[in-house]
């Protein structure tokens, strides 16, 4: 019976540990954005298109995405991602942490070509910004300097 009791608290105390340590696994969080000329601000008329699918660790705080796109203007002259609320951009507001206009980008993507693939650490700042879907795609090109096409990451299940 002393073995019983005993295997019954070490399966209990495991039991425990893991329960406790399951924020240290999180799982991996999975966004993605259709990017269009009508999601920029003011809209854009392109036919040019893309996606980004995105992925975030809160445990190492890993940023990754892919950034796909075709039929632009052009060639791409940049790319990032930028903080605004949908159906603003990165400079029609103050940051009301620090009253800085929003034009700096958060993330340069600095491949451009389509199909590119990236990866960032994130700040807690950054993390909380992007969880609340604060968080957009842009692609310019030389006609469309301010953006061509641009879509808001949400979260994908």
């Amino acid at each position: 019976m002393n073995t019983v009791l005993r295997g019954g608290l070490v399966s209990a105390a495991l039991a425990g540990l893991l329960a406790a340590s399951g924020s240290a696994f999180a799982e991996e969080m999975k966004f993605s954005a259709e990017l269009k000329g009508s999601e920029e601000v003011p809209a854009v008329e392109t036919s040019a298109t893309g996606t980004t699918t995105a992925t975030y660790d809160p445990a190492t705080k890993k940023f990754s995405w892919t950034l796909e796109y075709g039929g632009l203007s052009g060639d791409a002259t940049a790319a990032h991602f930028h903080l605004a609320a949908p159906g603003e951009d990165a400079r029609s507001g103050k940051d009301p942490r620090n009253s800085l206009e929003w034009e700096q980008p958060i993330v340069p993507i600095p491949e451009l070509a389509s199909g590119s693939e990236g990866s960032v650490d994130l700040t807690d700042e950054q993390a909380a910004d992007l969880l609340a879907g604060k968080w957009y795609v842009n692609v310019h090109s030389a006609k469309h300097p301010d953006g061509e096409i641009r879509g808001h990451l949400a979260r994908a299940e």
